[in-house]
Parts: structure tokens; sequence; C-alpha cells
């Protein structure tokens, strides 16, 4: 409102200067994903991948400003595309040409990932099962490795 004078259209989490962006979208597999395509060559790119090039040439799909425009039309022809393809292998090619895209994983899925191995701290025995976060969910080279924290004591 304050760059436009207008109220934005809700949109949930895309964003309303670049389409494709944060729709889920489901694979064949039922494989969840999202897209972040913020540039035209990137656009062009994912086109290729979706073996529908002819996307990036058409006039309503072409620039971002005319995605954004044309943003109900694009995101119904990605749903039915997606959904033809193999997750995983999707994300494995788009990541390979630079594409910005990640899996929407549940909490557990997201937990079994190395990545966040390394934030969790181990279970503290039967009265408490489940792993515990470290102070943090970040490292950095300038800080020595975060230790785990004790609980506090027990008040009587």
């Amino acid at each position: 409102w304050l760059a436009t004078g207008h109220d934005p259209v809700p949109l949930g989490s895309g964003h309303p200067g670049i389409v494709p962006y944060g729709t889920v979208y489901r694979t064949a597999d039922g494989q969840r994903l999202v897209l972040a395509v913020g540039t035209d060559a990137q656009f062009r790119t994912l086109c290729g991948v979706l073996q529908r090039p002819r996307w990036a040439d058409e006039p309503r799909f072409g620039t971002n400003p005319a995605r954004v425009r044309h943003r109900a039309a694009l995101e119904e022809l990605l749903l039915v595309r997606i959904a033809e393809l193999n997750g995983w292998a999707l994300l494995h090619e788009l990541a390979r040409l630079g594409v910005p895209a990640g899996a929407v994983r549940s909490v557990g899925e997201a937990l079994e990932t190395d990545l966040a191995q390394a934030m969790l701290l181990p279970p503290l025995g039967p009265q408490f099962p489940h792993a515990g976060l470290r102070t943090v969910a970040f490292r950095s080279s300038a800080w020595p490795v975060v230790a785990g924290l004790s609980a506090p004591p027990e008040q009587q």
C-alpha cells in the first residue's frame, strides 16, 4: 500500500511481483514443492525442464510483469504439468540448473534430513524421548561449536 496506494490482493505465500513464487505444487509421486522463479532466464529454464519451452515465448508469460498479470493462467498450467512429474527428479534437475525450488516437508521429514540432524540434541532419556534443539539453528566460523544446554534444576 505504501508504494502503490492500493491494498494488496491476498496471495498467501505468493509474491505480489514474482510468478511463479510460493504456490505449493504436488507431483505425480505425492511430493510437494515450491518454486521461487524470480527472473525471466530462470523461467525459461523451468519451462525447458518441464518440457514446455513454448511457455517462455508466450506473450502472457515471457516476462515477469506479464506472468504477474496472468498469474492464475500460469499457475493452473504449472499445477497440471508438475502433477505429471516425479518430484525428486524435478527438484534435482531444477537445483542442477539453478532454478530456485524446494521440497515442502512435514516437520518429521525435515528433522530427518542430514542438515537438521546437526541441529538436534540427543534424547535425554525415557522421560524426554524426543530430541531437543541446540541454542541456534545455524553455525558460524566465528563461534565455537554450540554445546547442548542442560535443563534447569528441579525446584522442590
